[in-house]
């Protein structure tokens, strides 16, 4: 893997009461400054699909127009929580965007859909959730292979509901993220109970 392409979930859904996206790329950007191999994107998800890809005049997802890269050669592999993973598995109408490059319509371009359907996804890698057993997804995120797992030991199970919850209990999370992401939570008032 040369370059790892961050772009986060953009909001406009319901599916999680989110930080604003700039704040969240804002810790992103902090997290990731220094790292020689981790792109962070401020692009939304419709800008970054016309930035890194062109129409495919011959593939069409589930009837839809279809992208691929502008850059021949280029692989594009989905980096998922196993908590995703898991909720993906047995929705197929979620599989049929999820990470297949349909080209973003006007109503996601600015949304979490749109960054889930900007590029073609062919495998996974799958970053574990502390307890998760992933032996039910047989290798698979619908007929896609998880070609890698990782697990990071330093920050074990970080997620931003266990952050929020240290927060509002009073708790310190200097062990759990980074000083300059710390500094941008505690900047901003991030995560606090709502008044």
């Amino acid at each position: 893997m040369d370059f790892v392409l961050v772009v986060p979930s953009w909001g406009g859904d319901n599916y999680k009461k989110r930080v604003p996206v700039a704040h969240r790329l804002d810790m992103l950007f902090s997290a990731f400054e220094h790292h020689p191999h981790v792109i962070v994107t401020r692009l939304s998800p419709l800008e970054m699909q016309k930035s890194l890809m062109v129409l495919d005049e011959v593939r069409f997802v589930f009837g839809k127009p279809a992208v691929k890269s502008a850059f021949p050669g280029t692989q594009f592999i989905g980096i998922v929580g196993s908590d995703t993973a898991y909720s993906l598995s047995p929705n197929p109408e979620a599989l049929e965007s999820f990470m297949t490059g349909i080209e973003i319509p006007e109503k996601y371009k600015e949304h979490t859909l749109g960054g889930l359907m900007a590029a073609p996804v062919d495998s996974f890698i799958l970053a574990l959730r502390e307890g998760n057993d992933i032996s039910d997804l047989k290798g698979k995120i619908g007929e896609r292979p998880i070609i890698a797992t990782i697990e990071s030991s330093s920050q074990k199970d970080t997620s931003s509901t266990k952050i929020k919850k240290a927060l509002q209990s009073g708790k310190s999370i200097e062990n759990t993220v980074g000083p300059n992401v710390a500094k941008i939570i505690e900047k901003n008032k991030l995560y606090l109970p709502s008044k």
